[in-house]
């Protein structure tokens, strides 16, 4: 579905939304991943991909509403990316003691954050703002369900009992049984439309940025996807 949803030949990207064409290109690849784990009966590790495909969702769909307003956003995106660049391979990496000397990493990132402020007032683009937290991104898109399976999918980035619920079975009075693969066609299921539903809001929201013509075909298709998921 997702291969056949973007242009064949090359297109014209204004320059900051290079980030947003990567954010949709990212979920693809994730979504791509996630089916490969489902086949191989891991959805434990499929959600852990499957998190970072809701999120990225999130910030498409926040991009195409801010309509005029996305290059916005995504001065902020690309200097909060900037700064976490210039702290963990300059003072983080310093204090650990991978370099003695960063100097050049940090005058770098400092130079490109130059270069993007004087963008930013040149092209008078407003100050810069952050996306919305998955809370609360989530529940303004109506995606409340999903943000339940988020909120599980910490326990599988992470470890605790909801990681394991899957692959520990009882098998006796005092044994138990783990297994490497998960069966349960509900956990296996949730997951993939978990990932499905990300993958289709970040499709609409690329198309509708980038101005896409989603075919009736795919429509379909994606609709039909949906009334399954959703048991109609």
């Amino acid at each position: 579905m997702v291969s056949s949803s973007h242009p064949r030949g090359g297109f014209d990207v204004a320059r900051l939304d290079e980030a947003t064409l990567s954010m949709y290109w990212r979920c693809v690849s994730l979504f791509r991943s996630v089916l490969l784990l489902l086949d191989n009966r891991s959805p434990e590790e499929a959600l852990i991909l499957a998190r970072s495909l809701f999120e990225e969702s999130l910030r498409l769909k926040e991009l195409q509403d801010a309509g005029n307003d996305r290059e916005v956003f995504l001065v902020g995106y690309y200097a909060e990316a900037l700064e976490r660049q210039e702290e963990l391979f300059g003072p983080t990496a310093e204090r650990l003691g991978l370099t003695e000397d960063a100097s050049d990493v940090v005058e770098s990132a400092r130079r490109q954050k130059g270069q993007l402020e004087n963008y930013r007032k040149r092209k008078n683009i407003g100050k810069r703002k952050k996306f919305r937290t998955v809370r609360v991104a989530a529940t303004k898109q109506n995606r409340r369900k999903d943000l339940w399976i988020y909120l599980l999918s910490h326990h599988m980035v992470h470890g605790g009992e909801p990681a394991y619920i899957y692959r520990r079975h009882n098998v006796g009075e005092k044994a138990i049984a783990l297994y490497s693969n998960t069966n349960d066609p509900h956990a296996l299921a949730g997951v993939g439309a978990f990932a499905a539903r990300s993958v289709s809001h970040a499709l609409y929201a690329a198309a509708g940025i980038f101005g896409w013509e989603i075919s009736p075909e795919l429509r379909e298709l994606v609709n039909e996807l949906a009334q399954r998921i959703n048991g109609t």
